[in-house]
């Protein structure tokens, strides 16, 4: 101790030993204990004043012979030891004195437990059925689920499951509240950890969010349907990872975006519910740049060995148009041209049998911001124009067409009536061909030019059909 002469004014520090008399062998309070694994446990307990250590005490029972096992210098302390998880436990504050250890009151007996259940969440399945998912608890055996309906009302224990995840299955359960908290069985009964938070059932995350380029100025929100969902709030934002701000909550799973810049923004959305008059949030939908929309219906037509004729849908909101060519459907692709319309000629060697792609895009800071590509199309022979059926005999038909560029061979077909399915007949290399058949004169015919691709014949459209004259 520190003192002061009241003569000279002289100060001084020594150790003076401490008397008996100054130790109140005070009892130790509030002794908690965590199962942190069936091995391992997490002791706390209140600092004693004028304790100098702690010692701590375990026994596999309540009631039985506890035996010392550590000492500590601070009011915490971690069992390590087979079963430690399972065990009760007593501290004593002691002090030392002449040598000895003058001990303070035991603490009352407590069993390990396990921790407090963390991240619990509720996802809304539907009306009646949440999803809850949580952390698992080191030592724990089971949990146990209670729900309510109210955050700070009664909660009602509902069943115990082994697994960190459950289905709840109630009239209410997807607006309902929920706690988890993990147990273990100790002689037979339970000895449970702390609650853990509560918390809502909320409505899931938006997935599959897309946002179609409609002008420069305007795009198309469309997300999957989120059960449970009372609305959805709409965000965008200049960039990906930029601030995002809330614009507008539709009930339905598609949002027409106007606004400047519009065309090519960022966007969010989450789900809601209104709880107690305030909106109750799911999580944010990943974010997605609006984009023009996948090409469609892309055609590419044979104009000659060296050359072809693509054509396809206009996509709303498109800038311009990037033509890709492969010899392979899987590619890879190489891009080739760019076109402001929805019609491109390819004139390369080997354009007549190449396979082709295209995709939109705008241009956005700079930068060329592209839709999804079609779909892998082949250079395949025009349509067969001209077809003429002449009776030649009673029972045979001479037809002729005009010739198709690029193509190898055509296949001819018949049919008993001019919308019915039609039936392959022959093939030929000419741009004529006679059908003999007892009926040939009251059939109907088409004929579709094709070429060999990898061993498999790729058709151009049929011509239309031609009765004998």
């Amino acid at each position: 101790m520190t003192y002061t002469c009241t003569v000279c004014g002289a100060t001084n520090t020594e150790a003076i030993p401490m008397l008996v008399s100054q130790w109140n062998k005070e009892q130790v309070k509030n002794l908690t204990v965590t199962t942190v694994s069936a091995g391992k446990a997490t002791l706390t307990w209140d600092a004693v004043p004028g304790a100098e250590k702690y010692m701590v005490y375990y026994s596999a029972t309540q009631n039985g012979s506890f035996t010392a096992y550590g000492i500590s210098a601070t009011p915490s302390y971690t069992m390590t030891k087979t079963n430690a998880g399972s065990l009760f436990y007593k501290v004593r504050a002691f002090v030392t004195v002449d040598g000895e250890r003058q001990y303070g009151a035991v603490s009352s007996a407590v069993c390990g437990a396990p921790g407090q259940v963390k991240n619990l969440k509720a996802t809304v399945v539907s009306a009646n059925k949440a999803a809850l998912t949580w952390d698992a608890v080191p030592g724990a055996e089971k949990y146990l689920i209670y729900y309510s309906a109210a955050k700070d009302g009664e909660y009602t224990s509902y069943i115990y499951t082994a697994s960190t995840s459950y289905t709840f299955r109630k009239t209410g359960a997807g607006s309902m509240y929920y706690k988890v908290r993990a147990a273990v069985t100790v002689n037979g009964s339970k000895v449970y950890g702390a609650h853990s938070a509560a918390v809502r059932a909320l409505p899931g995350q938006v997935k599959n969010l897309t946002a179609a380029t409609v002008s420069a100025n305007k795009a198309t929100l469309t997300w999957d349907e989120v059960p449970g969902a009372e609305k959805y709030m709409v965000y965008y934002s200049d960039s990906a990872d930029g601030a995002y701000t809330a614009y507008a909550y539709p009930s339905g799973t598609t949002y027409t975006m106007s606004k400047s810049g519009a065309g090519t923004m960022y966007y969010k959305v989450r789900a809601f519910v209104t709880v107690d008059g305030n909106k109750v949030y799911g999580a944010y939908s990943d974010a997605v740049r609006a984009v023009p929309g996948k090409v469609t219906n892309l055609i590419a037509e044979t104009v000659s060995a060296n050359k072809a004729a693509l054509t396809w849908d206009a996509v709303p909101g498109a800038e311009k148009y990037m033509v890709y060519y492969s010899t392979a459907k899987d590619g890879p692709f190489t891009a080739y041209g760019i076109t402001a319309v929805p019609s491109y000629t390819m004139s390369k060697s080997g354009a007549g049998t190449m396979y082709y792609k295209v995709r939109a895009f705008v241009t956005a800071d700079g930068s060329k911001v592209y839709g999804a590509y079609s779909d892998a199309v082949h250079a395949v022979p025009g349509q067969v124009k001209n077809l003429t059926a002449t009776l030649a005999a009673s029972n045979k038909a001479a037809l002729t067409w005009d010739a198709v560029t690029g193509a190898e061979k055509y296949m001819v077909y018949y049919s008993a009536t001019e919308d019915g399915g039609y039936t392959a007949y022959g093939i030929t290399a000419a741009t004529s061909y006679t059908v003999t058949k007892s009926n040939a004169a009251a059939l109907y015919y088409k004929v579709r030019a094709f070429v060999t691709v990898n061993d498999v014949k790729v058709y151009g459209a049929y011509s239309d059909a031609a009765q004998t004259k």
